[in-house]
């Protein structure tokens, strides 16, 4: 399952956007800033999606190079898994 981190600094909205995006079935935890998703992304390199509120960042506290590096990474993985699992369904058929 995929796993979405969800940062903002209005708790309402996060646990609102964490409950919406669970109910449709995606595996959501949140942050309730910035400094907090960096330390969560530096620990833990499972989550494929990152959602913030820009606002929700201080500058200090922007996504870097080497995070995004990291996103575009796994999401280029994900995208290559799906395509996968998508021809053997195919092939299947």
């Amino acid at each position: 399952m995929t796993r979405i981190l969800v940062v903002d600094d209005e708790p309402e909205l996060l646990d609102e956007l964490i409950t919406t995006l669970s109910l449709e079935g995606w595996d959501a935890e949140g942050a309730p800033n910035g400094r907090e998703a960096l330390r969560r992304l530096a620990e833990d390199d499972s989550f494929a999606v990152l959602l913030s509120d820009i606002q929700a960042l201080e500058p200090s506290e922007r996504i870097d190079e080497r995070l995004l590096a990291r996103a575009l990474e796994s999401a280029t993985s994900l995208v290559a898994e799906q395509n996968r699992a998508q021809s053997a369904v195919e092939t299947w058929d």
